[in-house]
């Protein structure tokens, strides 16, 4: 999988990927070429060329979505068929994306990065990769005042989704591992000091938590902090507000009533209310309804 890369194949890649965006292409080379990059998907080698792609800012961004794909394949229908080293590379490239992510890049590329981030995790997170928190707060506390808001994006989409797979959807591979991915969920989401009376009770530490703050309580602080420019025409502002509250929804359907005291998440969404963007203020109010605050 870590081979040198084959140029020609690569070009290979790149000219098929042209043809088929290209409305001069007739229907037998459109074809021909779509069996190809179908094809090309179930290969050993596919991920590196996936990877190589995507990860390749001066690609259109069709043909680094199709390196996403060729990843995505790779996660999603062949992991059993990993060995150790391989996996470890799948999840560095995917650490590298995440890292690499730039406001430029499209909502849908960023989106598809963050699920496959998801993706990795439900299958090695708390097993093979026990610091996977300490990587989304070393994305969350970039040093590149360029990078906060898209990073934090980034993280939010990834926390949604694994609540969301875990404790709503009850995805499939999600539940194979439901018990191992529900402690460590609880472990980084609530504050420590909730978190170490839990264990007095009932479950056992993972031992992946990063800081002691969790992200239920760095959620609500970041809601906090962008409240004075919602009624700005900042699109990214709103942006961030809209996925910190999405982020909370399906952790709102699980987490313990003292964790909501202790966070104060009740006033954070009520002050989303007191500003002028409308489409926050849309967001907030269905949280706040659909969660059990009400």
């Amino acid at each position: 999988m870590t081979d040198s890369i084959d140029r020609s194949e690569l070009q290979r890649i790149h000219d098929a990927l042209a043809a088929s965006y290209d409305p001069r292409t007739t229907k037998d080379q459109r074809q021909a070429t779509l069996d190809y990059l179908t094809s090309l998907k179930i290969r050993p080698e596919a991920p590196k060329y996936g990877f190589e792609l995507a990860n390749d800012i001066t690609q259109q961004p069709f043909a680094r979505h199709f390196g996403l794909s060729l990843l995505e394949t790779s996660i999603r229908y062949h992991w059993s068929d990993h060995n150790e080293e391989q996996v470890a590379t799948l999840r560095n490239w995917v650490l590298t994306l995440a890292q690499n992510i730039q406001n430029s890049d499209p909502s849908y590329f960023r989106n598809k990065v963050a699920s496959l981030w998801s993706d990795i995790a439900k299958r090695e997170w708390a097993a093979t990769w026990m610091d996977m928190d300490d990587n989304l707060v070393t994305l969350w506390e970039t040093s590149d005042t360029n990078k906060v808001m898209v990073n934090r994006v980034l993280v939010l989409y990834i926390l949604e989704t694994l609540s969301e797979d875990l404790c709503v959807r009850e995805e499939t591979i999600a539940m194979l591992r439901q018990e191992e991915l529900g402690q460590s969920l609880n472990e980084i989401i609530v504050p420590a000091a909730l978190f170490q009376k839990h264990l007095e009770t009932r479950g056992t530490a993972q031992e992946v938590r990063s800081t002691k703050d969790g992200w239920l309580a760095r959620m609500c602080e970041f809601l906090s902090s962008l409240a004075g420019s919602y009624s700005t025409e900042d699109d990214m502002v709103s942006a961030c507000a809209t996925r910190t509250l999405e982020a909370l929804k399906p952790t709102l359907n699980w987490i313990s009533l003292e964790a909501v005291i202790e966070t104060n998440i009740v006033e954070h969404l009520f002050q989303t209310l007191a500003y002028g963007n409308e489409s926050v203020q849309r967001v907030s109010q269905n949280r706040t309804t659909d969660s059990h605050l009400c």
